[in-house]
């Protein structure tokens, strides 16, 4: 059911070929992790960035494959921009070679990596954890 919602969020949009294995629990997965830390990951961008003129917050609509080497993992984030550039990225990623794990990346970088029992408020409470750490390295 879960991967059905998340596919029926894509349809019509340019990655709706692009659809995951039978099996493959590495895009619902991110989807559930994305879906619980949405409206927390939102606020730290919004608190963070808030006081900096011309900036806006965004959240991807949809999960994206994203190719690595010889793997398919799937993608899902959220941003600040201005009219210069991206200030901040956060992406949730989960690899298909590792279809239990969920990394948080700030910036293309790897801040966190864990295996939820399940991806619920207390997931989403430790991604916001290492967001704002590392988000504190990052200038506004």
């Amino acid at each position: 059911m879960v991967v059905a919602r998340l596919l029926a969020a894509q349809a019509g949009g340019l990655v709706e070929m692009h659809r995951p294995d039978v099996g493959d629990t590495a895009f619902s997965l991110v989807g559930l992790a994305a879906d619980a830390a949405e409206e927390p990951m939102l606020e730290l961008l919004r608190a963070r960035y808030g006081g900096v003129s011309g900036t806006s917050v965004a959240a991807d609509g949809t999960i994206h494959p994203v190719r690595r080497a010889a793997t398919v993992g799937w993608e899902r984030g959220w941003s600040v921009s201005s009219s210069t550039g991206h200030l901040a990225r956060l992406t949730l990623h989960v690899d298909a070679s590792q279809p239990h794990c969920v990394q948080l990346l700030v910036n293309q970088r790897l801040v966190f990596s864990a295996v939820p029992e399940v991806a619920d408020r207390a997931l989403a409470e430790r991604l916001l954890r290492a967001a704002a750490t590392a988000l504190e390295a990052v200038p506004a």
